[in-house]
């Protein structure tokens, strides 16, 4: 075999070894209040989401996590991770760059 677990097998898409990137997220300062806009994203063309956003996709059928400010939906991967779904469940809607 080759590849280890990170080869994409038949039928799953592909992936950035995360999940699938949906887009950059926004860190929003703890306690601030959503006036305006927030500033353009430096890919322009890009879907910018918040912590607030992302803190919604936290169980096994929608998991969503943050690497290096970028957001990955894993809820396709979950079944791949070598370390089992909950090693990934458990950041479901939060950082795991440290992680």
């Amino acid at each position: 075999q080759t590849g280890g677990w990170m080869t994409t097998p038949a039928g799953k898409p592909v992936a950035a070894g995360f999940g699938k990137l949906l887009d950059l997220q926004q860190e929003v300062e703890e306690g601030a209040t959503v006036a305006a806009a927030p500033p353009p994203s430096k890919e322009v063309g890009k879907k910018v989401f918040t912590m607030d956003e992302v803190a919604k996709h936290n169980t096994k059928e929608d998991t969503w996590i943050v690497v290096k400010n970028r957001v990955y939906d894993c809820t396709d991967y979950l079944d791949l991770h070598p370390g089992g779904v909950e090693s990934i469940v458990l950041n479901a809607g939060a950082d795991a760059t440290e992680d």
